[in-house]
């Protein structure tokens, strides 16, 4: 299918570039790989475009709240993954209490799993169930916590006066793009089309634009 895109785009005279890129490569600490897609009408499009180069991401406490209450995990299978991802994070030498590991407790024992430093994939199930857990905070994610890791403000949007449910509000997080991905894609790709006069200088950090 993706194929299928692209020769199409190509047909109708586009110049299409391509590339998966990951929201951990390009300054925020998610691990989250995806597809995107750049296509410059041909007679349009005045300079070469490049995708972004990577980058480290900022550490992952710049993006969680403080003083925010430890909390007791409520199933049985999400305990059972957490213990299993402890396990596997102590044969690896890493004491989970002390180095902060995201674990993602909605997956099965065999499957769970724990990133260091690393927010797991935020999808929308996994965002309406609370996210991930951390071993140091001992809680899931707060929905700030999870809107900041998608690159967006948690405070530019007044979800309940706009009359939407939390649970719905986590939902559409967990489909987002990641904002941050696209503030470093986007110019280039704007000027490479022609539509903008000069380079923009490309944003390396992204904790003080989200974290109101």
């Amino acid at each position: 299918m993706r194929q299928n895109m692209i020769d199409v785009l190509k047909k109708f005279g586009y110049r299409v570039y391509w590339q998966v890129l990951n929201t951990k490569d390009h300054g925020i600490p998610q691990n989250r790989p995806r597809f995107y897609l750049v296509a410059i009408e041909g007679k349009s499009q005045c300079h070469l475009f490049r995708f972004p180069p990577s980058i480290d991401p900022e550490p992952i406490e710049n993006f969680m709240e403080k003083d925010v209450r430890q909390q007791e995990l409520t199933t049985d299978t999400q305990k059972t993954a957490l213990n299993a991802a402890k396990k596997k994070l102590k044969k690896k030498g890493i004491d989970s209490s002390m180095v902060n590991a995201f674990v993602d407790v909605g997956a099965t024992p065999k499957w769970s799993s724990a990133m260091v430093g690393t927010c797991p994939c935020l999808t929308s199930s996994r965002c309406k169930m609370g996210g991930h857990y951390s071993t140091v905070a001992k809680r899931m994610l707060t929905r700030k916590e999870m809107l900041r890791l998608q690159g967006i403000p948690p405070n530019r949007f007044n979800y309940k006066t706009a009359g939407v449910k939390e649970d719905d509000l986590k939902f559409a997080v967990g489909n987002a793009t990641s904002t941050n991905v696209l503030m470093r894609l986007l110019p280039d790709a704007l000027w490479a089309a022609g539509l903008l006069e000069k380079k923009i200088v490309l944003p390396t950090r992204f904790s003080k634009y989200v974290c109101y």
